[in-house]
């Protein structure tokens, strides 16, 4: 699987874990008592950036209350249309849809774009400040 995909399934579990527990309205922090886990630990999960293990998210699943498949489902049912009208999109494709999917993948490749432009921000300052020396 390439990192692109892991990162996006990695999301795609810890975002349906977040939903569950936000569908079940319980606290964060009644989460983690409940099921032993530090606060930022269980916050690396439902941000998709840790590895999660089977038997984790069977407890999860347990503690829901819910089937495993519905923590690992990678297909969202909402669809996202694009208006052909909406000039703001820029798009002009009548049978544009983009999936969830989509958005997550779209959103991890943001992401990353938005860490290298700081990045390359703070190395551009470094650079003028040492031409002006």
């Amino acid at each position: 699987m390439k990192e692109m995909e892991t990162i996006a399934v990695k999301q795609k579990i810890g975002s349906n874990i977040k939903k569950l527990r936000l569908e079940k309205n319980i606290p964060t922090k009644q989460v983690c008592t409940d099921l032993e886990l530090s606060q930022s630990a269980y916050s690396n999960i439902e941000k998709g950036l840790t590895d999660i293990s089977i038997t984790r998210i069977l407890q999860i699943a347990d503690y829901f209350q819910v089937n495993y498949t519905e923590i690992l489902s990678l297909e969202k049912v909402t669809n996202y249309y694009i208006n052909p009208t909406d000039n703001s999109t820029g798009i002009q494709n009548n049978n544009c849809q983009i999936t969830n999917k989509d958005v997550d993948s779209l959103t991890v490749t943001i992401d990353n774009l938005k860490d290298e432009i700081k990045y390359l921000r703070e190395q551009n300052s470094l650079l003028i400040t040492k031409s002006n020396k």
